[in-house]
């Protein structure tokens, strides 16, 4: 989605911070895997 929306110069649906907080998701759910526990997700 990302590429497409740099090809045809359009706005994109979610910002930078949006981002940060799937990678951050991500991670969490990783570490909880890992952990085999809940994790808390700090604001």
């Amino acid at each position: 989605m990302f590429l497409k929306h740099v090809a045809i110069d359009t706005p994109f649906k979610w910002s930078l911070r949006e981002g940060a907080k799937g990678v951050q998701l991500a991670e969490l759910s990783i570490k909880s895997h890992e952990q085999g526990r809940w994790m808390d997700v700090p604001r």
